[in-house]
Order: structure tokens, then sequence, then C-alpha cells
């Protein structure tokens, strides 16, 4: 059963949706880092979501998914120099965005927990994670891992379908695929900056880019 929020780990949640479409599974919201997100016991096997994600054809010749990639790529490179060594937390079983920013001379590390798992020994400049934080079953454990890798100072990017009350999350295509798990809300980045000492320095529809504050 689902009792606690899986990002800030609160108890005060309160069921959101019981949805029969297009799959049986209800959906719950908390009322301290408004995060939305499915029941636990809806969630899918690892062997299963590896089914999902294979059937992505991602590639870098795809100019359609470069130029989505470039979304992210873009505003990051304002903040971040030729010299920063980088990780695309989440790089899938293509790693296009990594591929993408070594062209221009970026060193970009991969890390994925299906394609590309590794203990990692060393921290990192900047950090991006595209289409990827939507998939976390433990977003805190996620994102503490994430944030444990990013150097103070350090930049984070995320790209993720941002929810607002003006989407009818019944009928919201991003809920459509099964994968998609926690769903994050302006107020839900705010609860990641302050629990997390990250100062917002990009926000643009999808994408929001952080700096990890010195301590």
């Amino acid at each position: 059963m689902t009792s606690n929020c899986p990002l800030c780990l609160s108890d005060k949640i309160k069921e959101k949706l019981n949805a029969e479409k297009p799959f049986p599974a209800k959906y719950y919201h908390c009322s301290v880092c408004e995060l939305t997100f499915i029941g636990r016991e809806y969630l899918l096997n690892q062997s299963t979501e590896k089914s999902r994600y294979d059937f992505h054809e991602n590639n870098i010749e795809d100019a359609g998914y470069t130029n989505f990639l470039n979304r992210l790529i873009a505003p990051t490179k304002n903040f971040i120099t030729s010299s920063d060594i980088g990780l695309d937390y989440g790089s899938g079983p293509e790693p296009v965005l990594a591929e993408l920013m070594q062209r221009d001379g970026f060193k970009v590390d991969i890390f994925d927990p299906i394609y590309a798992k590794k203990s990692i020994e060393k921290s990192y400049d900047f950090i991006t994670s595209t289409e990827v934080i939507e998939h976390f079953h433990e977003p805190r454990k996620s994102f503490d891992h994430m944030l444990s890798l990013l150097n103070s100072n350090g930049v984070l990017a995320l790209m993720t379908s941002i929810l607002n009350d003006s989407i009818d999350f019944k009928n919201w295509s991003y809920r459509y695929d099964d994968t998609h798990v926690s769903f994050y809300s302006n107020e839900t980045f705010i609860w990641l900056a302050n629990h997390y000492k990250l100062e917002l320095i990009h926000s643009e529809k999808n994408v929001r880019i952080f700096r990890k504050i010195t301590s």
C-alpha cells in the first residue's frame, strides 16, 4: 500500500485519480512537495520497463530528436565551460545527448540504471537528465544519488513535462505512458531547490536548470 510520498517522504498524501484507462492505476498527490505519483503497487518491474525502452528508436541521425534534446543542451551550455566534466544521468539505450555534447567539445560520461549501470567514483561539474525523472520509482533515492555526484557550484539540467492546474491529468497524454510514474509541478521544483540547496538559474517550458549552492 502507498502511505508516503516517495520524494519528501511525507504521509500528507491524498488519492488524486483512480484510473481505468489506458491501464488500471491509482495516483496520489503530496501536499508537502506537490509531487503526483503512481501507487507503489502499480510500478512496473525493471524487465518490463526495459522492454518498453527497447522500442525507443532515438538516434543521433534523427533531426527531430536531436532538436528536442537541444532544448536542454542549448541553455545548459550558457552555464558551463569546455573544461567542465559532465554526466548524462539516465542516458538510455542510445546516449545521444552525451554524443551531441561531445561533438561540441564537452566531456560527458553516461549513467543509466538499466543500460549503463556502474559504480561512479568521481563527481561532476554538470549533470543532465532529459526525460528521465518522471521514470523515478524512488525519486528521493534517485535525487540523493544524482546530487551526491554534483560538485558544489555544479549545474543540474532537467527536462520533464511539468504538471500544472490547467492540465486535465486524467486525459493527459504524458500519463498514458505506464513508465511515467512521478509528475513534477513548479512547486515540486521549489521543494527540490530548498531541500538540496539549489539555485534556479534557468526556467523555460519543460526545462529547469539549477546551480548547486556551495555549502
